[in-house]
């Protein structure tokens, strides 16, 4: 019998964090980071959130950042280890009371900014990341980069991992993402396509001279800047002709 391979892709994006154009967004993904409501947005903006990804059947994932609101969870504060501690799990079970009135099923959680950074290179942090995931979320997958201290500590643990590239940013030859205030970190709308089809097809990037080979199973699609929707489509629809399927990545 004949058995035909689907090459099959997972688009997501943060939402719930304010932008207006979160409406037209997220019937675009498989996968919405839906904000914690401390770096930006709101309680009932979560929940409302929550509640328009289950309109779309688009997957639902948690998206925990430092107490930064000041500056949308991208720098880290000075914070002790027990204080982390208590706003993740805060902010997770939270989440997850939400998802829970309004019969949702929370598949993963994607750390926010500064968070997502420093969980690459900070061993402890990932350690004592992952003690408050097992602990509010046992049963969620883990998105990040395929590679640092996260990632790596995740896979010993036997978790599942959900592994992760971004269309829109320019990577740096040791596989981390050009900080945003340099110049060149986002890509031009043409190289935000080109790089949306390499991840998806698993072909080598361009990474400052080099080039860089990464296996994702979902692609990051940024929601906070002007162009999000109208970017987001042309993706979706390059994919698609390319005989993709947008589907929510195994977990």
């Amino acid at each position: 019998m004949l058995q035909l391979f689907v090459m099959r892709i997972d688009l997501n994006a943060d939402v719930g964090e304010g932008f207006a154009s979160d409406a037209e967004l997220i019937p675009l993904l498989s996968s919405a980071n839906i904000s914690c409501g401390v770096h930006a947005g709101s309680a009932e903006l979560t929940r409302q959130t929550i509640s328009y990804c289950q309109q779309f059947g688009v997957r639902i994932g948690a998206h925990p950042s430092y107490p930064d609101r000041a500056n949308f969870g991208r720098i880290r504060p000075a914070l002790s280890d027990t204080a982390l501690a208590q706003s993740l799990t805060q902010q997770l079970l939270e989440f997850n009371g939400f998802a829970q009135e309004l019969g949702a099923k929370v598949s993963y959680v994607k750390a926010h900014g500064a968070l997502y950074n420093d969980l690459m290179d900070d061993q402890i942090l990932a350690q004592q990341y992952l003690a408050v995931l097992q602990s509010a979320m046992p049963t969620c997958a883990i998105m990040t980069m395929p590679y640092g201290a996260l990632f790596e500590t995740a896979m010993q643990r036997g978790l599942t991992v959900i592994k992760e590239g971004f269309a829109d940013r320019r990577y740096l030859s040791n596989g981390r993402l050009t900080p945003r205030q340099q110049q060149g970190a986002l890509l031009a709308p043409s190289e935000t396509l080109m790089q949306a089809l390499q991840l998806a097809r698993s072909l080598p990037i361009r990474a400052n001279a080099a080039e860089l080979a990464i296996a994702v199973e979902s692609i990051c699609l940024h929601g906070d800047n002007p162009h999000a929707v109208a970017q987001a489509r042309l993706i979706r629809q390059l994919l698609l002709r390319q005989g993709f399927c947008i589907a929510g990545a195994s977990a």
